[in-house]
């Protein structure tokens, strides 16, 4: 797909999935707990004007195969049991990303989720900016009408998929990693807005 911009290879789109779940069973969204648990990852970036992609599931830790169910988000189990884990990654992950923006939807988590999980590896977290398009599309969208009939519970008008249709682009397999970060360039592509001096072009008289 393309969905190429002004100014788009500036930017790396990512999304990451986890369990979802504490392993000594605190709320997953509580300060202070881990989101070293991810099960699936997927980064796009332009290379001219072709949007490029890459993906993964994630074997997380041992333990969280022990609990009784993961997050309706996460991909299933079978998925992950033997794939990567995340040390092996990760040099792939920052070769791609470099020194790019990150764009992201609800970037605190994701941003949360890369930064647990290279602390769990003992490397150092990456220093990018961060870009989260539920902030974007607050001040972008301040009222985005009613919920689709697919969109989450409280889902406010800001949420990936509610986005997704009202900028008319339709269904697509939410919270799977690959989907969600194609619908996340798409979105992006309709909000951002460039800061080009165009004072330093030409002018014929």
């Amino acid at each position: 797909m393309t969905a190429y911009f002004e100014g788009a290879d500036e930017f790396v789109f990512l999304d990451f999935e986890t369990t979802g779940r504490d392993l000594i069973g605190r709320n997953y969204f509580d300060n202070g707990v881990s989101k070293n648990d991810a099960t699936q990852i997927a980064i796009a970036w332009f290379e001219g004007v072709h949007l490029r992609s890459a993906h993964s599931y994630i074997r997380p830790a041992d333990d969280y195969f022990n609990l009784k169910s993961w997050s309706h988000a996460s991909p299933d189990r079978k998925h992950c049991i033997n794939a990567p884990r995340f040390r092996e990654l990760y040099p792939i992950l920052l070769g791609n990303i470099g020194d790019k923006k990150i764009v992201a939807h609800n970037a605190k988590f994701d941003s949360q989720v890369f930064h647990d999980s290279m602390l769990g590896i003992m490397e150092q977290p990456i220093k990018n900016e961060w870009i989260d398009t539920v902030t974007m599309s607050k001040q972008y969208l301040p009222n985005a009408g009613p919920c689709f009939d697919t969109c989450d519970n409280h889902c406010k008008g800001h949420t990936l998929k509610h986005l997704h249709h009202y900028f008319g682009f339709g269904e697509f397999d939410h919270h799977n990693a690959i989907a969600d970060v194609f619908a996340l360039a798409r979105i992006f592509s309709i909000m951002y807005k460039p800061k080009t001096d165009y004072t330093k072009d030409w002018l014929f008289i």
